[in-house]
């Protein structure tokens, strides 16, 4: 029980003090990166400056590609808690997918296609023609 309170003191605000720091670091670092590029609008940069807008750049980019790995996580933390289930949430994900995989049109040149009927028809005549017998070499046998 000791080893838990220890555990729980030690670790309390961890969360907020890594990501709080974080957000901070980022909003310092997005208001230095935009005083350089008012800087280079008036002109070109000094070495040192531009070696700066380089670093700010670099480190701005690890900091949010960190936060998507971060927010992916969680929603794969989310999706196994109440993804599996048949309840709200599962049915929201699962309709979100259909509507976004849905094709709604297509555009074949310059005509766009649309309808499903329409659509069915011009994905069965594509790759009629594209699997199917080349034209023009074909040859009869005689019987």
């Amino acid at each position: 029980n000791i080893k838990l309170k220890r555990f729980k003191t030690y670790f309390k605000g961890w969360g907020s003090d890594k990501f709080g720091h974080n957000k901070r670091l980022k909003e310092e670092l997005r208001l230095e990166l935009a005083i350089l590029e008012e800087l280079e609008e008036d002109g070109p940069l000094i070495p040192e400056l531009y070696s700066r807008k380089i670093d700010i750049s670099f480190e701005l980019h690890e900091i949010l590609v960190n936060e998507e790995i971060y927010w992916l996580q969680q929603s794969h933390e989310r999706w196994l808690l109440k993804g599996d289930l048949n309840t709200d949430y599962f049915h929201k994900i699962a309709n979100g997918r259909k509507h976004k995989n849905t094709i709604h049109s297509l555009k074949a040149g310059e005509v766009e296609i649309e309808g499903t009927d329409n659509l069915i028809a011009h994905a069965t005549d594509f790759y009629k023609e594209l699997f199917g017998p080349a034209r023009g070499n074909q040859f009869h046998l005689d019987p």
